[in-house]
């Protein structure tokens, strides 16, 4: 006799969702649209399955994510199915979960705190509803707990990958002893488990452990269209080694792109991308005003991931510059704001 509440659901949907998932964790080549393929079967089996609607929202955010169609298309389509998912399981927390998330990304930290604390009431079964909270504990300065919900999360779901991603950083963000160790490994079983991306934090751990000379193998596959996202790493890994020279090489490479970027005035967003990278080298260089004169006042297009790397160590060497404070204050991240934030969720032992 079935459950009161329950449904029997098609194998194959069942299936295919997780081969849905499996596709979002590993995050590899055209991830958008290999979700959307799998989950559409999904739904074309059993479209009242709650776990495939969820899924095909994800798979629908993550099209636009990837450019595959335009972002505000892909949000509208992503809004509905999620609405339909709500309605069809209203007490999972994901409704809260997801509020929490716009609210968060657009700097409101104070009411995602308070919805993100209602969804965890709510169910802490959801592993990827625990990575946006546990992430966000991150953006909060709320160390410990994020770390907690993420140890959580993995321990619910031990094959979602970007739980382990974003649990690295939150060790390496913590700083505790024996935290940089635990980041290291627990990138590395990222690394291994057929999950792609990650450079940038896999980069400053070695760097941070010490071994910056494996730097350049870490990037040695990247695309040749992460040229922003790469030099700035292997100018980092030269100054660690005391390879001044081409440091400040590879730097000047970038302020040089920076000045043809700016004045073909063509893509500001890759303006401030590379605006950020310089402010990045010359910070871990201990050129305070160099890279001060980068980050103030804050680029056009500072918002998420601005705030959140607030806490990254590579600021380490220019945090003590009273301008510091000033950038924080100016991106929404002063210190005392955060302090004031209560985020302290119940989690099972």
């Amino acid at each position: 006799k079935a459950l009161p509440g329950s449904r029997s659901v098609d194998p194959e949907a069942r299936r295919l969702v997780k081969e849905t998932s499996r596709i979002f964790q590993e995050r590899a080549e055209n991830t958008g649209a290999r979700m959307h393929e799998v989950a559409k079967r999904a739904l074309e089996l059993d479209p009242d399955y709650p776990e495939a609607i969820k899924w095909m929202a994800y798979a629908e955010w993550m099209t636009g994510y990837d450019g595959v169609v335009p972002m505000d298309e892909a949000e509208a389509r992503a809004e509905e199915l999620s609405d339909r998912y709500i309605e069809l399981v209203p007490d999972s927390g994901f409704f809260e979960a997801n509020e929490a998330w716009q609210y968060d990304v657009r700097g409101e930290l104070e009411m995602a705190a308070e919805l993100f604390l209602l969804s965890l009431d709510k169910d802490l079964n959801d592993s990827e509803q625990l990575r946006w909270a546990g992430r966000f504990a991150l953006i909060i300065d709320k160390m410990d707990v994020g770390v907690s919900i993420l140890e959580h999360a993995l321990a619910v779901d031990p094959l979602n990958h970007q739980v382990r991603r974003v649990l690295s950083q939150a060790l390496m963000y913590r700083g505790a002893p024996g935290d940089l160790r635990r980041a290291i490994d627990v990138r590395e079983q990222y690394l291994t488990s057929a999950a792609t991306g990650g450079q940038p934090y896999y980069s400053l751990l070695l760097m941070l452990n010490g071994e910056p000379e494996k730097v350049a193998e870490v990037w040695a596959d990247s695309p040749p269209g992460t040229h922003e996202q790469r030099t700035p790493y292997l100018a980092m890994a030269d100054y660690s080694m005391g390879n001044v020279d081409d440091a400040r090489a590879k730097l000047a490479n970038l302020e040089a792109l920076l000045a043809e970027v700016t004045e073909e005035g063509s893509n500001p967003r890759k303006q401030d991308d590379l605006r950020y990278a310089v402010a990045t080298v010359a910070a871990w260089m201990g050129d305070a005003d160099k890279a001060f004169a980068h980050l103030l006042p804050p680029h056009s297009s500072a918002g998420y991931f601005v705030r959140q790397e607030v806490h990254n160590p590579q600021w380490r060497e220019i945090r003590d510059d009273p301008r510091w404070l000033e950038y924080r204050e100016a991106v929404g991240m002063s210190q005392e704001r955060l302090d004031a934030i209560e985020f302290d969720p119940w989690l099972p032992e």
